[in-house]
This record gives structure tokens, sequence and C-alpha cells, in this order.
């Protein structure tokens, strides 16, 4: 049961990775619906107090994704900032300690994507989405 937070984060967050690469959008009702059976999934499984922290870790991960989102003037999509709630309540649940750095690796991850998609020439500093101009 220890792995159920993370098995649902790869089955649902596949399934959302597949809906963000075709309509280039996050709906609001499935990252919902993701974290609320995340929630679920926790509470059932930790004390209450560890479960707020879960919360507590989701919401933190959401807010420094809203800020990146606010400087970002566009490069960056509100659907990260939702999606960062779920991954948050996951990184909550198994390592709280570690969200901030998992925060930082997950920028660095996507910067040194676009360095090599820029390198390959699948990408140009005017594009908008990555996934849009990568799919060339």
């Amino acid at each position: 049961m220890r792995f159920l937070p993370l098995a649902i984060t790869l089955i649902l967050g596949t399934r959302l990775s597949v809906i963000d690469h075709r309509l280039h959008r996050l709906p609001n009702r499935d990252v919902a619906a993701m974290t609320v059976v995340l929630l679920v999934a926790i509470v059932l499984q930790v004390d209450a107090q560890l479960a707020w922290r879960a919360v507590a870790t989701g919401l933190a991960s959401a807010s420094a994704y809203a800020v990146v989102y606010l400087v970002s003037r566009g490069q960056f999509g509100m659907g990260d900032v939702k999606y960062a709630v779920p991954l948050g309540l996951v990184l909550g649940f198994y390592s709280p300690d570690a969200w901030l750095v998992a925060v930082m690796l997950s920028f660095a991850l996507s910067a040194a994507v676009s360095v090599a998609l820029l390198a390959l020439g699948r990408l140009s500093l005017r594009d908008r989405r990555a996934m849009t101009s990568a799919g060339r």
C-alpha cells in the first residue's frame, strides 16, 4: 500500500501527459480528479499530521510554480501550476523535506531538454511551446 500514491501518479500522470501533448492544456477536472484520488490514498495510509504535511507540500509546490508563472511572461502555463498540486502531494507523502530540491530539479531538467532541443535545431528561441516545435 505504501506505493499506491506513486502508482496513481504514474497511471494518471501518464494520462495527463498524453492529454497535454495532444491539446497543450490540462483539463481542470482531470487534474482535480488526480488530486482527490491521491489525497484519499494518502489519508487512508497515514495519520492526520502526515496527511497535512503532504497537503502543505502540494500547496507550497503550486505556490512556487505560480510565482514562476507570474514572472515568465507567457513561457510557463497555468496547467503547470495546477499539476504542481498533485505532484506536491506525492512529494509530501514520500519526502516533504525534499520538495524544494525536487521542484528545482524539475526546472533544471526542463532547461536541459530545452538546450538539447535548441542544439538539435528542433526548437528556436522564438518558440512559445517546446513540444509544438519539438514535434516538427
